[in-house]
């Protein structure tokens, strides 16, 4: 027979050892990086820290005593992640201080994309809507609800 006690101390073992890791990942350490030092200049890098974790639990089946002592119901489990991405460094000079960040093209990319897929269709359905009436310009309220149509 399974020792439900036993496994539940074995579960919060596992939590708490997970939960230090991502104490330890989500550390200002990992945020700001060691300083570069180039004669009067000093570079300290910067980062986003991203940490997630989830837990599950099971329990035994339900039913009367004969069935329980023939299945037992168990569970568990844990799990996580942590991600980072440089964005800025710190530059220190006899000029002053000041923050560089760094742009993730990625990012830029497809917020392009999006606007412009956005913009597209909008734009479609006006015509649409121009379209419908044959030579008619469209009212501000047939505008209206053109772009409030999902």
């Amino acid at each position: 027979m399974i020792d439900v006690q036993k496994d539940m101390q074995s579960t919060l073992g596992t939590l708490a050892q997970f939960t230090s890791k991502m104490a330890d990942v989500a550390s200002v350490d990992a945020v700001f990086g060691q300083p570069v030092e180039r004669g009067n200049t000093t570079i300290i890098p910067c980062c986003e820290v991203s940490v997630g974790g989830g837990m599950g639990i099971g329990s035994s089946p339900s039913g009367g005593n004969e069935q329980r002592q023939v299945m037992v119901g168990q569970g568990g489990g844990a799990g996580g992640g942590a991600t980072d991405r440089p964005i800025a460094v710190i530059v220190m000079s006899p000029d002053g201080v000041r923050v560089e960040p760094i742009m993730d093209m990625t990012k830029v990319v497809l917020a392009t994309f999006t606007t412009a897929t956005f913009i597209l269709i909008q734009l479609s359905r006006l015509m649409r809507l121009t379209r419908t009436d044959k030579g008619k310009k469209p009212s501000f309220t047939q505008l209206k609800k053109a772009i409030e149509r999902r």
